[in-house]
């Protein structure tokens, strides 16, 4: 889709796989609730994360493609009435990526009635969300292809390897900690994120990585990419991923999260913000061009 040869293509997002690469390609991704869809036919790896999402160049065709698929009209869905921009999530994003995206952020906020600036986990750090989220898709994955593995001894990238030996060395009592801790998240969560409720987060927290990077510095990234793609993941919710900005040329995607369900009100959403960011560069561009001799 970003070298323009489809209009819309579907992905599977267990960890984030549909929603990073959209922030990097700069193109429009939605993981949708959790168990929305049906996985009939697809190859699962972690039950309690696994989706199917879908990727789209354009905010329409996305909303098109989800009533398809959802089988709603997305034309009815509720507009949001309150936002929440999430302060620790911002935090994870360099500096650099959070500063792109804050003014779509101050630009969405005029699309809302109400908007506030707070943590989405006032309780416990993201960082423990992606512990218990990697010791939870781990213990699934490994009981998913464990046997498969054992019997075939196949050969693995160093980073595949990693997860499927820390999956099969996840015990089951921090498994039983990882499913309380999800558990806690979603009471806690549930009552600061009402139906008419939207929270803003950064998709990835920089831009696309170069290649050829060293190996360690690929882990840093990776704890800190799914440490913000944890949060849709332990709480089972809906998350877009807007391509609206750009950092050094780069795109950086910003998301915006609904409770589970919330999946119509985030595609109605997405075609309104998108239709605000043309128009406001529409009119930047056109007070340009009346500013010439």
């Amino acid at each position: 889709m970003a070298g323009g040869l489809v209009d819309f293509a579907l992905g599977t997002d267990t960890g984030g796989s549909v929603r990073i690469p959209a922030s990097f390609c700069g193109i429009f991704g939605i993981r949708p609730t959790h168990g929305r869809l049906s996985l009939e036919g697809v190859v699962g790896q972690a039950p309690s994360f696994d989706t199917v999402g879908w990727f789209a160049r354009e905010a329409e065709i996305l909303a098109r493609v989800g009533e398809v698929l959802l089988g709603a009209q997305v034309v009815r869905a509720p507009r949001p009435r309150r936002l929440i921009v999430a302060t620790d999530a911002f935090a994870i994003a360099e500096g650099a990526t959070a500063a792109a995206l804050y003014p779509a952020v101050e630009r969405i906020a005029t699309l809302v009635e109400r908007s506030e600036q707070r943590a989405i986990s006032p309780l416990v750090p993201l960082s423990d969300w992606f512990t218990h989220q990697r010791a939870a898709q781990g213990r699934e994955a490994w009981a998913t292809f464990g046997a498969w593995i054992d019997r075939h001894n196949p050969r693995f990238a160093f980073e595949i390897s990693d997860n499927f030996i820390r999956g099969m060395r996840v015990d089951d009592a921090a498994l039983a900690a990882a499913r309380e801790f999800q558990a806690a998240r979603r009471r806690e969560v549930m009552e600061m994120l009402d139906p008419n409720t939207i929270v803003l987060l950064p998709t990835a927290p920089f831009p696309a990585p170069l290649l050829g990077q060293r190996r360690s510095a690929m882990w840093a990234h990776r704890t800190a990419i799914s440490t913000l793609t944890a949060i849709a993941g332990t709480l089972g919710a809906p998350q877009l991923s807007l391509p609206l900005a750009q950092e050094d040329g780069l795109p950086v995607g910003l998301s915006i999260m609904a409770r589970p369900g919330g999946d119509e009100m985030l595609l109605a959403f997405a075609r309104r913000v998108r239709g605000l960011i043309q128009s406001n560069n529409e009119t930047r561009s056109a007070g340009k061009s009346s500013s010439l001799p």
